[in-house]
């Protein structure tokens, strides 16, 4: 732990202190001392508890409590009344909230390059790992990222409750903020101050209201042809797998899949092998693991744990580059004794020509889908009435997926259910059977 967290731990407990407290200024007084001491170096710690208690009057007796730290010991020594009801809880509750903060393994919600270790009942170590500049190969300012962000229609004016203005942008990617010190995620805000210029992180988990509405609306705006649009799913129960440690979660094949054999892991440039959770599982002394989680399994029995959205970019990077491109060469044989690729053969070429064009797989804009599919058909495509406009109506080459901004993702395949209709301006994607009945 920090000395940073050191002196958080030791302010929630005098925090809890302060109502029985309040009547003894000397224990006040003793409580800032044994603060202030916490801040420094652990070997220099004064003798403090003595000078405290010298100081109360002979009827309070010393009531002690250890603080457990990783890898330390803090003990801080508390004089209290031996009558007073707040001795009995007073362990009991400062080592419950030194436990949460603890367990979350950060304080203050801050990124930070530690990691929160854990134990499983096996002795197996697994750190939780909280991304740090190690893990990205670059990394971006603030205040240009802002500006990115705009020029992708990302970042709008708003004003706050109290009405002053505030320049408010939408991340789209995980990046490492150096100016800040700080991991910004996918679909974390970046709030500028119009007065001062100064940037903060919001994450979208803890963006308020205001700020998330807001900032949809003025996107809608901006983007008329964007409508509301998302895929309705009928959720699955879910259904959570209880291991007791981390080997036995790999070899269970309905929990877990490889992902592959990694030659030099990034960071300790030693052999790894990855895997990917397939549904929330929870490990004795670990915790809740959701689907899509990465674990990374070292050669000297360790884990690493990396949350579908916190995937290192260094590590994704060598995942990409170590995994084999395999060619598939798949044809058919017709009724007459002709030869011809197969559908699954024409469709990974008609992948790869996409791609090559340099169009993306997966789309947050359905508007952009369609100028994307209009430039790649070249404007040739079946055109009809919609809606009282003209429209091209294009089938998808290849599976692409689409995950609007806040939504659900989701994938749209060939002759599916779904087609794109350019108006000339933009587009968007409509059921298949919508078009055909607007169209008798």
């Amino acid at each position: 732990m920090t000395q940073l967290n050191r002196f958080s731990c030791v302010c929630c407990a005098l925090m809890l202190l302060a109502p029985a407290a309040f009547a003894q200024r000397n224990l006040i007084k003793g409580g800032k001392n044994v603060a202030k001491a916490l801040t420094g170096v652990p070997a220099k710690l004064p003798a403090i508890t003595s000078r405290a208690a010298s100081a109360l009057p002979k009827t309070v007796t010393a009531t002690q409590l250890k603080i457990k730290f990783p890898e330390e010991y803090v003990q801080l020594e508390i004089p209290f009344p031996a009558q007073s009801p707040v001795t009995e809880t007073l362990a009991e509750s400062i080592s419950k909230k030194i436990e949460k903060v603890s367990a979350t393994g950060v304080l203050g919600g801050g990124n930070s390059n530690l990691s929160s270790a854990f134990k499983t009942p096996d002795g197996e170590l697994v750190r939780k790992v909280v991304l740090g500049p190690e893990h990205f190969s670059k990394s971006n300012k603030a205040g240009t990222t802002m500006v990115y962000l705009k020029t992708q229609k990302m970042s709008y004016p708003l004003q706050n409750p109290k009405g002053a203005e505030i320049i408010v942008a939408k991340n789209d990617k995980l990046r490492y903020l150096s100016d800040l010190k700080a991991v910004v995620k996918r679909d974390d805000f970046l709030v500028r101050n119009a007065e001062s210029g100064t940037v903060e992180i919001v994450r979208s988990q803890q963006a308020p209201a205001w700020m998330t509405e807001g900032f949809e609306a003025a996107y809608k705006k901006e983007n008329p042809s964007h409508f509301d649009f998302h895929f309705a799913f009928s959720p699955e129960p879910v259904a959570v797998r209880h291991f007791t440690g981390m080997k036995a979660l790999l070899e269970d094949k309905a929990a877990a899949e490889l992902k592959i054999e990694l030659p030099s892991h990034p960071l300790t440039k030693a052999p790894a092998t990855v895997y990917n959770l397939l549904r929330t599982c929870e490990v004795v002394g670990v915790g809740e693991l959701g689907p899509r989680t990465m674990i990374v399994r070292h050669q000297n029995g360790s884990f690493d744990v990396h949350a579908f959205d916190e995937i290192p970019p260094v590590l994704e990077s060598q995942i990409i580059q170590a995994t084999p491109v395999v060619r598939f060469i798949s044809l058919e044989v017709g009724p007459n004794g002709e030869i011809s690729a197969s559908k699954e053969a024409l469709e990974i070429e008609t992948i790869e020509t996409w791609t090559k064009a340099g169009f993306p797989l997966l789309y947050e804009a359905q508007s952009q889908l369609a100028k994307d599919l209009h430039a790649f058909y070249k404007g040739i495509g079946k055109k009809q009435q919609f809606l009282g406009q003209e429209v091209i109506v294009y089938e998808l080459p290849c599976r692409i997926g689409y995950k609007p901004v806040g939504r659900e993702g989701t994938f749209l395949e060939p002759n599916g259910s779904k087609v794109v209709i350019y108006n000339g301006r933009g587009g968007q994607i409509i059921d298949r059977s919508a078009l055909e009945l607007y169209n008798k």
